[in-house]
């Protein structure tokens, strides 16, 4: 009794009826599925790169910098108008572990403008050098504070 049956061949093209998912459907939602994980996997290795090279840069940037008053460097700013001369400033008494720096005339584009004396934290073996104004051949120089030797 070897009876053959023949069972309806599938047809991929055709939905599956409500509920049931057909081959096409299942092999499709598996490329998928290994598709996205390629993906995945490729947007991972490429954001650990660009994390890699951000920090890289971030690091390299940080060794070559030195700021202004580390470096013992100032900026000079020049213009021919002269400034007013400083108005009285009760200098507070000396605080352990600051500095006073006295205040000064800053220049904003068009006019001078008084900045207030401030502390600010001692720098063993430094010392302070204040803002000051100097006058040149070609004009009025500002130098900022800084610390030197």
């Amino acid at each position: 009794m070897n009876e053959k049956r023949n069972f309806p061949r599938p047809n991929l093209n055709k939905p599956a009826p409500w509920g049931q998912l057909s081959v096409k459907t299942l092999v499709s939602r598996h490329e998928a599925a290994a598709c996205g994980n390629h993906q995945e996997n490729v947007m991972q290795s490429i954001t650990r790169k660009l994390a890699l090279l951000a920090a890289l840069g971030i690091v390299s940037a940080g060794a070559v910098y030195a700021p202004t008053a580390a470096a013992g460097v100032s900026v000079a700013v020049g213009i021919n108008v002269a400034p007013p001369e400083p108005p009285y400033e009760a200098v507070p008494p000396p605080r352990p572990g600051y500095v006073w720096a006295p205040g000064y005339w800053r220049w904003e584009g068009h006019r001078h403008v008084w900045v207030s004396g401030y502390w600010i934290p001692a720098r063993p073996g430094f010392v302070y050098h204040h803002a000051r104004w100097e006058q040149a051949h070609d004009g009025w120089h500002f130098h900022e504070g800084y610390w030197g030797h």
